[in-house]
């Protein structure tokens, strides 16, 4: 039996906001996929990551269910377990995942205490694979539940071989130990590890004495990513002596992320040829340069006009004094507050992108004081989800705004009728010569209900 094992598309991230670092990560999923079909494999595998966030973008999902129905129609099972980005851990949060396993697109796979909704056979050629799938979980829950998922996931043994989908991070695999498993926690008996988590292309480790291995992200989100050539996906040969042979299958990418460094009086005529160097060899998406420039007399916007002039899409300034510094900026003489360090922190971002994003410094503030508050709480930290909480509480303040302005724009007009009726009542009575006697006078209307206390205007598409 042939499959692919893929991992960590993150299907709608876009670096620095850039439409065209989107649109590169969507091509270079349209050609992995164009290379795993012509790998005519039986099953795909998607350890995790398949979209960016737990609420995919449209442009996201539609290409992820027209990849998925090409591969239906060629009668190619599709196997995939959620990833950290498409876990959203608030009650009743549903993954993109189980939606499209809804449309019969793919088959999700996760644990569950007490339930078979781990587990998946794949039948080809007289050859049977069992696939256990396991989605991401946090490291204290991971550990927490270690001794019972230990339990549950055992290799089938009426099949040729059993396969283990995985979203965890192996030890020495990423800098955030808060992340890594050690491996004592992980279910063991398995024939090959088909893992996500792990960005590195091509990244092959043992687990309990078998193989287990990364695809890395098949475009890079990063600058640090981007370093180096390879990227791809797995393609796996199940036999039905157990054995799972496996090879590392390299795709093309978009190579439009680079840093490029400069220093010296000539650092124009440097950068100005790196960043032509770099346009030439992006394949789409258009190039988005990180500068590190060090000993330089230029502002960050000059230096920014240059590498726009000689071809780049976006710059992302770093300027340094010496090399190794991190900042121009001066340290302090003195002990700064948690408030000014956070202040501090800000203003080189600012000065790093150049460009305003329109939020207010004091919202941004906010977000980065909650995350500090997990942090310091030692709860584990899905940035991912926190940011979008929080574009969500912006939009619910811009529309809360809106409203109130509209609502006492209605009010004043209320006010003006209801002042000239009242008006046209007197002169009514005058008339008439009555006493005063109003009970037939229409009356302005109570106030508007108040929103109950937490709720926000968009509580009602959540």
């Amino acid at each position: 039996m042939r499959l692919a094992h893929i991992a960590d598309v993150h299907l709608g991230h876009a670096l620095m906001n850039l439409k065209p670092r989107e649109e590169a990560v969507m091509e270079t999923f349209r050609r992995l996929m164009r290379e795993v079909r012509e790998c005519s494999v039986d099953a795909v595998l998607i350890a995790g990551d398949l979209f960016d966030h737990a609420r995919p973008k449209t442009e996201a999902l539609d290409l992820a269910v027209r990849e998925l129905s090409r591969l239906r129609e060629d009668g190619v099972e599709v196997l995939a377990v959620s990833g950290n980005h498409e876990v959203r851990r608030r009650e009743g949060a549903v993954s993109p995942l189980r939606v499209l396993e809804r449309t019969g697109l793919l088959r999700h796979l996760y644990y569950s205490p007490g339930e078979r909704t781990h587990e998946h056979r794949l039948e080809a050629d007289g050859t049977v694979v069992c696939v256990h799938g396991l989605q991401y979980l946090p490291k204290r829950d991971f550990i927490n539940e270690s001794p019972r998922i230990r339990r549950t996931f055992r290799p089938d043994p009426g099949a040729d071989a059993n396969i283990a989908l995985m979203h965890v991070a192996l030890p020495n695999t990423i800098p955030t130990e808060s992340e890594v498993v050690e491996e004592a926690y992980l279910p063991e008996g398995y024939d090959y590890y088909a893992l996500g988590h792990v960005h590195t292309p091509g990244l092959e480790l043992t687990l309990h004495g078998s193989p287990a291995c990364y695809p890395g992200s098949p475009e890079p989100i990063t600058f640090t990513e981007a370093r180096g050539d390879r990227r791809g996906f797995y393609l796996l040969e199940a036999g039905r002596d157990g054995a799972v042979e496996y090879e590392f299958v390299e795709i093309e990418w978009s190579r439009g992320l680079s840093t490029v460094e400069v220093s010296g009086e000539d650092w124009r005529e440097k950068l100005e040829r790196e960043v032509r160097r770099v346009r030439r060899r992006t394949r789409y998406g258009g190039p988005v340069v990180k500068i590190v420039a060090t000993s330089v007399d230029a502002s960050p916007e000059e230096i920014e006009r240059t590498a726009e002039r000689a071809g780049a899409e976006r710059c992302l300034v770093d300027v340094r004094e010496e090399a190794g510094e991190e900042s121009t900026e001066e340290e302090p003489s003195e002990a700064l507050t948690e408030d000014e360090i956070l202040r501090r922190a800000l203003r080189r971002a600012r000065r790093a992108t150049l460009r305003d994003s329109g939020v207010d410094d004091d919202l941004v503030l906010d977000l980065m004081r909650r995350v500090l508050r997990v942090v310091r709480e030692g709860e584990e930290l899905d940035l991912g989800e926190l940011i979008r909480e929080f574009e969500e509480e912006i939009v619910g303040e811009e529309a809360e705004e809106a409203e109130g302005e509209e609502s006492v724009g209605v009010e004043e007009e209320a006010e003006e009728s209801e002042k000239e009726v009242e008006e046209g009542e007197a002169k009514k009575e005058r008339t008439e010569g009555r006493s005063g006697d109003r009970r037939g006078r229409s009356r302005r209307a109570g106030p508007r209900p108040a929103r109950p206390a937490g709720q926000s205007s968009l509580d009602q598409f959540m």
